[in-house]
């Protein structure tokens, strides 16, 4: 961990100045995670209409990862800012490493959910006729669950040391 960084230089100085120059790169963070939707749309656009909606049928699902792992990088990032600021270095580390576990063991737990209860929850979100195209591009993304949630903790990591810059990458 680091004692100072520039977001925390920035946040001393002008607040007014520090909360917009560190929220430009979170905003600009959380268009790149959603940007992959975007950019399924265009391509799966030239598949047909039901390819298209099967994206409106599982990107939900998609959010709801993103929204877990921001979640938690919320609360990892108050953590660990806490602790730096009480000078408590190891103990960041720590919240840091109980980030990374919570993160294995969420991602566990919600692709099992996921994959289980994917045909009726693709059925009760009302895809039932386009089951397959919804399962193609379903099941990958569920698997991938890990790599999305600790996208949303490690961003945290990082904003919480002050380096909110380097979160977006």
């Amino acid at each position: 961990m680091v004692e100072s960084t520039e977001g925390v230089r920035v946040l001393l100085g002008d607040q007014r100045k520090g909360v917009i120059t560190l929220a430009i790169p979170i905003a600009i963070a959380l268009f790149v995670q959603n940007l992959n939707n975007i950019v399924d749309s265009f391509w799966v656009a030239d598949l047909g209409q039901r390819a298209m909606a099967s994206l409106g049928v599982v990107y939900p699902l998609y959010s709801i990862l993103i929204g877990i792992g921001n979640g938690f990088g919320i609360g990892v990032s108050a953590a660990i800012a806490r602790n730096i600021g009480m000078k408590n270095h190891e103990d960041a580390d720590g919240v840091a490493g109980q980030g990374i576990l919570l993160t294995v063991i969420t991602s566990v737990i919600m692709t099992t959910i996921l994959i289980v209860t994917a045909e009726p929850v693709v059925m009760m979100m009302g895809g039932e006729d386009m089951m397959d195209e919804c399962l193609s591009y379903g099941i990958p993304i569920y698997l991938g669950s890990f790599f999305i949630i600790l996208s949303g903790v490690m961003s945290g990591m990082l904003r919480g040391e002050g380096a909110a810059r380097r979160s977006m990458a």
